[in-house]
């Protein structure tokens, strides 16, 4: 592929399963897999390879996460509470795995997809037409 590339050709490609895709191409899926820059992911089963996808492929980020506890004691003196917050940080993914799986794919005459490489992460949507049978097969 980086042969054609560097004589200007282009590819495109579709992989309808990922996990397939790594059964057949083995360890050189990874590999394949890089050289596609621009990558366009639409609807997904929810699953453990979900959210593989969604940690490894879109990425992930890190978050502050606060928590509050609250303590209360009852007393002679009567009722006592203290409250504390603490902060930690907590790696997530981007694009959370639900959104993959039910948040995308064909509704209401569109489709709703994300669009991967091209720095941020977009979630696109295009019109879908449905052409009517013209003749009878």
């Amino acid at each position: 592929m980086d042969t054609a590339r560097n004589k200007g050709v282009s590819s495109i490609a579709a992989v309808q399963d990922g996990a397939q895709f790594r059964r057949i191409y083995g360890d050189a899926a990874p590999s394949i897999f890089q050289r596609f820059w621009t990558k366009i992911i639409c609807a997904q089963t929810q699953g453990p390879e979900t959210t593989t996808l969604a940690n490894e492929l879109i990425g992930t980020r890190w978050i502050t996460q606060q928590e509050t506890t609250v303590a209360v004691e009852r007393g002679a003196t009567g009722r006592t509470e203290h409250t504390s917050t603490t902060s930690r940080l907590r790696e997530v993914p981007i694009v959370r795995p639900e959104h993959l799986a039910y948040r995308l794919g064909v509704a209401n005459g569109k489709v709703k997809a994300l669009v991967v490489g091209l720095g941020d992460v977009l979630e696109v949507e295009w019109p879908m037409r449905i052409w009517r049978q013209r003749r009878k097969v």
